[in-house]
């Protein structure tokens, strides 16, 4: 089937994806810190930027859907001020993507609004009709019940995430049309990070 006249937007449960790589990087003995799209429990992101070629460049295959993102989401909170966030949306803008950052009291909890908010978008944006496919960037079960329902909309989506040994929910894995593990570009890229970080 081909999907190449496709719009799509990318929804990226950053907080969650950062935590998660970062429990990854210590059980494999690497470090994390050096990454220079790295900020601690906010966001971590790949060098390219441009997450069809990611795709492409990581898996083999031709990014199915139109070369360009409608929109590119990141989610996530930061433990700061006013001041801190602005700098963390910053950073973010440079990533090519629509930053929405919400401030959080301590660094050990985990924020709902990261999830309740993605959930509003990526619905609302599918009740629109303002594109064809969602790419979900996320792991928690709890996003089961959205994905059933932008797919009764007659959305596709698509998951991304380190896969069931990394903490990906069965559930969320089954209610998505496609997955693709990240697992494997993760180690890879801070591997090749200590390894330069050495010479």
């Amino acid at each position: 089937m081909s999907y190449s006249n496709k719009r799509w937007m990318l929804f990226v449960d950053g907080e969650g994806f950062t935590i998660r790589a970062q429990k990854i990087a210590e059980e494999k003995g690497l470090c994390i810190d050096g990454y220079k799209r790295y900020m601690k429990d906010t966001y971590f992101w790949m060098e390219g930027m441009i997450f069809s070629t990611f795709f492409k460049a990581n898996y083999n295959e031709k990014w199915p859907f139109e070369e360009d993102a409608i929109r590119q989401y990141f989610y996530t909170t930061v433990v700061g001020d006013a001041k801190e966030i602005l700098e963390t949306k910053r950073k973010l803008r440079i990533m090519q993507f629509e930053p929405v950052v919400f401030n959080k009291k301590k660094k050990d909890d985990k924020s709902k609004a990261v999830d309740i908010t993605l959930a509003s978008h990526m619905l609302s944006h599918a009740f629109r009709n303002n594109y064809d496919a969602a790419v979900l960037v996320a792991g928690d079960g709890d996003y089961v019940p959205l994905v059933e329902e932008v797919k009764r909309l007659g959305k596709m989506v698509w998951l991304f995430f380190f896969s069931k040994p990394y903490g990906l929910n069965e559930n969320l894995y089954l209610a998505c049309d496609m997955f693709k593990p990240m697992e494997k570009w993760l180690i890879t890229t801070l591997e090749k990070l200590q390894t330069s970080e050495k010479t």
